[in-house]
């Protein structure tokens, strides 16, 4: 069993319903063992070496060198993150800590309809092939070059990625953009992105 640190905070963005959706989608899976905090501040005072990997699904605008440097370095020896929506808004001064996650938040559209595509027919991570719509907001990175997109959000045939990984170090990202709407957290094929997303950050197979 994976033991599985959720740092997750907010009321209104996360939304206290999408946060309690992901915590029973996590809590519910029984390949993981599951501890909540509610801040990366909290990771200097834990045993970090105790978790496989990390999912954080936040939104907040600073971070202390001391929780950086130790959220950094969880993941270069070899621990898991999984990041969800607006955690690649969060911490917009931070270049390190967009070099981890891969990418960085720019701008956002309305919530709306959109669809999602997969980005190739054999994916060794994720098993969700088909096409999907979504109502969530539709966010826009700003990506760095090494990093492997699964999925890509579509609107205006213009596709933005959506799901994408990458290995930093020992250790394994992945980025679901998913996550503002409490339809996108319940959707079976998000669900299903994020438990095999984790699933390979955490060092096992899907």
């Amino acid at each position: 069993m994976n033991r599985v640190l959720l740092v997750s905070s907010g009321l209104f963005h996360p939304s206290l319903p999408c946060r309690l959706a992901l915590l029973g989608l996590l809590g519910g899976a029984r390949r993981f063992e599951l501890v909540r905090a509610a801040s990366l501040e909290r990771l200097p005072g834990l045993d970090m070496e105790r978790f496989h990997a990390l999912v954080l699904y936040i939104h907040q605008k600073a971070i202390s060198p001391a929780a950086l440097d130790c959220l950094e370095r969880f993941v270069r020896r070899g621990g898991g993150l999984l990041a969800l929506h607006s955690a690649a808004a969060s911490f917009k001064a931070e270049a390190r800590y967009h070099a981890l996650l891969g990418g960085s938040f720019f701008t956002h559209g309305p919530v709306e309809r959109f669809s999602v595509q997969p980005g190739q027919v054999e994916d060794e991570i994720f098993s969700q092939r088909g096409l999907f719509s979504l109502r969530d907001e539709r966010y826009l990175h700003r990506l760095a070059s090494e990093v492997r997109v699964h999925y890509a959000s579509l609107a205006g045939g213009k596709p933005e990625p959506f799901v994408w990984t990458r290995l930093h170090g020992a250790g394994r990202v992945c980025y679901c953009a998913a996550g503002h709407t409490l339809e996108s957290l319940r959707h079976p094929a998000v669900r299903r992105i994020i438990l095999e997303g984790l699933a390979w950050a955490a060092g096992g197979e899907a």
